[in-house]
């Protein structure tokens, strides 16, 4: 099956198995060859311990490719100086232009899970991956901008920090969607403008973006830039939070609770002959949610509760209190 693989790529299967033979011989265009080969289809040479043998003979001819896949194999040793050596080597290969390898030393100091975090470092080499108008630098790079506090190393930046922003949302990016109509929305780094925040908003959430549905569901439900429809917030918290977003489960369980109460209410004057005011929610002409289940409702509202609790998120976690 390789075999045929090979010769669908296009590849003389041949002098594939030749450049192979070449590069464990220790020659350095085959090894060059071969190591750019696996990398681009590396289930032809499945067995992860041989491609290593590839990469790190790469890696010493300070091959590119070679120091990014061999590094990147070396950071997930237990061992402090394989993760040391793994982490230069993925930042050789970044400083010699390499894309991937770029983004990946800009995480590498984002995240501590290595206990290598440099915030400043690591704007430095996302703002390198935006120059090269990559998605992962733009959105990264804006999110430092607009988010460092004191002691990271870093100054904000909140006008730079929307224009990539900006520049991921026309590429149609839905994280960069999102922090574009945040943007807009508050007016930070940006003329305020809500009309053009919903717009942006709108069109993350249809790209699948679970934030950008919590947002939109926020503004339905205070009526911010549309008239006030808490039953259309509802369902956008319900989407979002069966895409385990935990703002999406606290806003539905929040709401929810509301919902429940003022029905309840509701039959409670009615059976006792009051007056009832008219009620935003259950009187919405685009209500789908009738009375008869909230039982139903009550008990996903508990689910999306307890799982935004584990989440350890703090509205969540102050409702299931109460």
């Amino acid at each position: 099956e390789s075999l045929d693989e090979i010769a669908d790529y296009g590849y003389d299967i041949q002098t594939v198995y030749f450049d192979r033979m070449k590069a464990l011989n220790g020659d350095p265009k085959s090894i060059k060859k071969f190591a750019h080969f696996i990398y681009k289809h590396p289930k032809l040479e499945p067995d992860q311990s041989s491609q290593m043998v590839f990469f790190k003979l790469a890696s010493e001819l300070n091959d590119p490719i070679g120091q990014l896949k061999y590094g990147e194999f070396l950071t997930k040793s237990k061992k402090k100086e394989d993760i040391s050596k793994g982490i230069q080597l993925v930042k050789d290969a970044a400083d010699s232009g390499n894309l991937e390898a770029i983004n990946l030393y800009a995480f590498f100091n984002f995240n501590n899970n290595l206990n290598h975090k440099n915030l400043k470092e690591s704007l430095t080499y996302y703002l390198k991956s935006a120059e090269k108008n990559c998605l992962t630098g733009l959105v990264n790079a804006g999110f430092l901008l607009q988010n460092c506090e004191e002691g990271d190393g870093i100054q904000s930046n909140p006008i730079e920090a929307v224009r990539l922003f900006k520049k991921a949302a026309e590429m149609g990016n839905p994280i960069g969607l999102f922090h574009y109509g945040e943007a807009l929305l508050s007016g930070e780094g940006v003329e305020q403008n809500s009309e053009e925040a919903i717009k942006m908003f709108q069109m993350a959430a249809d790209k699948g973006d679970s934030d950008s549905m919590v947002e939109l569901g926020n503004l339905y439900e205070i009526g911010e830039g549309f008239k006030r429809n808490p039953q259309k917030a509802l369902r956008l918290y319900k989407k979002a939070a069966e895409m385990e977003n935990s703002e999406g489960m606290a806003h539905y369980a929040m709401l929810s609770e509301k919902y429940v109460t003022k029905i309840q209410n509701r039959a409670f004057l009615n059976q006792i002959g009051e007056d009832v005011e008219e009620d935003e929610i259950q009187d919405n002409e685009n209500n789908d949610v009738e009375s008869e289940n909230i039982d139903e409702l009550q008990e996903l509202s508990m689910n999306f509760l307890k799982s935004a609790v584990d989440n350890e998120n703090i509205n969540a976690i102050s409702l299931y209190g109460e």
